[in-house]
């Protein structure tokens, strides 16, 4: 594994972090866990709406008691690295255009749900990254949701 950094020490720490410690991902399904145990990593949860709680109900974090109850066992197993992919379609550059031309309250509707999907990811980096851990954050670059305040704070 090859971490992107200058500094031959972040590199160290963050290799063994990773070494001793659980690999989780949110918005992904169980790619990333997948790949760290055939590195030899612990796999951790994956949260997706292609996976589900234990009531069969797929991971939606845009309501609050699904975002509650992902993160009991996120802070029970304290994941060394926790990869983060939030949605960030509604937010492309393509979607801008299209929403000059119709903004209804649907769009708004669908817009207002990927802030919070948005905001629960931040959260988590937050989280993570006060507790010592490494966080993989993957959003589109042109995505129009850089621009927004939550993300100035990352």
């Amino acid at each position: 594994m090859r971490l992107k950094t200058k500094n031959r020490r972040q590199r160290e720490t963050a290799a063994q972090t990773i070494s001793k410690g659980i690999v989780a991902e949110v918005y992904s399904p169980p790619r990333v866990a997948e790949t760290a145990e055939r590195l030899g990593l612990s796999p951790g949860m994956s949260f997706d709406f292609a996976t589900h709680d234990e009531a069969g109900q797929p991971w939606n974090f845009a309501k609050k008691e699904m975002s509650d109850k992902a993160n009991k066992p996120l802070e029970e197993t304290k994941p060394a690295l926790l990869v983060a992919r939030p949605f960030c379609c509604p937010f492309s550059s393509w979607m801008s255009v299209t929403y000059q031309k119709t903004m209804t309250e649907e769009v708004r509707r669908k817009l207002r749900e990927t802030l919070e999907h948005l905001r629960f990811a931040l959260d988590l980096r937050a989280r993570q990254h006060k507790r010592g851990g490494l966080f993989v954050f993957k959003h589109l670059v042109a995505a129009t949701s850089w621009g927004t305040r939550m993300m100035a704070t990352m």
